[in-house]
């Protein structure tokens, strides 16, 4: 870009949905702007374009004074990229779906960082996975790998779709509790995400001469949603904890979560 300082030379960035309604998300500064090559520009406009079928752009040039000559807009290798996956986030279980094009007809493989992920179905445009083994709670690399044509002599390099930080493997997450106080032998619900579909633990801690103890209770429902992520676990309160406040603590094989003092046993 070559334009002069603004306000004496004016170029802009806008966003719209519908072309009638434009967005300003860059202008030049009140200095000259003199690039004397390509520049990369990053623009993030997700506030604006998130869930529109339709984005536009437009690069305008102007009002402009005498004073100077400069070249203008140069623009190329325009791209407008999105995280493709959906949700873009879960756990141990957590099913996904990766949206685009080009992906070809025949399965191959997906990975969540360097974990491999199920396959569930592979079209053209569109791909659904489930995370089957557990990860540490983190961003990671979704890496798409098409199957490895095979040619007369050796093999060629397979084309590989590489989306950075594209799905955050989540610790588990209590949302509610059904009762905050009760007896040995009640049952109590928790309700949250994240919860994995594999049976956790859930334990009862409390502190026994200044050290923290905690007594593990029996779990007789444990379920997660694959899509939403949403679940309930379902425990029974040890019969042989005597009266007092206890924390809750939950863990599954990506990570734990607590509620101090969640529970008064009467």
């Amino acid at each position: 870009l070559g334009v002069g300082a603004y306000p004496y030379d004016r170029a802009a960035i806008f966003v719209s949905t519908d072309r009638t309604n434009w967005t300003l998300i860059w202008e030049n500064p009140e200095t000259p702007t003199e690039d004397v090559g390509w520049t990369p520009v990053i623009f993030d406009i997700t506030s604006i374009a998130a869930g529109e079928p339709t984005v536009f752009l437009k690069f305008t040039m102007g009002p402009t004074d005498s004073n100077g000559t400069y070249p203008g807009w140069n623009i190329d290798d325009f791209e407008i990229s999105s995280n493709p996956v959906h949700p873009a986030q879960g756990t141990t279980g957590s099913e996904f779906t990766i949206t685009g094009v080009g992906f070809g007809t025949k399965k191959g493989k997906v990975y969540i960082g360097d974990r491999r992920a199920s396959v569930l179905q592979w079209t053209n445009d569109r791909i659904q996975c489930r995370l089957s083994k557990p990860l540490s709670p983190g961003s990671y690399d979704v890496t798409i790998l098409p199957p490895l044509p095979i040619a007369k002599k050796g093999r060629y390099t397979p084309i590989q779709k590489a989306f950075v930080d594209a799905f955050v493997v989540k610790p588990p997450e209590i949302h509610w509790i059904s009762e905050d106080s009760g007896k040995g032998g009640d049952k109590v619900i928790l309700g949250g995400k994240f919860f994995g579909t594999k049976k956790g633990k859930v334990y009862l801690s409390y502190l026994a001469d200044g050290k923290p103890q905690r007594k593990r209770c029996p779990v007789i429902g444990w379920n997660m949603d694959s899509k939403t992520a949403e679940g309930i676990i379902i425990f029974v309160v040890p019969e042989d904890l005597g009266p007092g406040i206890y924390d809750i603590i939950i863990v599954n094989n990506v990570g734990w979560d607590a509620i101090p003092a969640g529970f008064e046993i009467d």
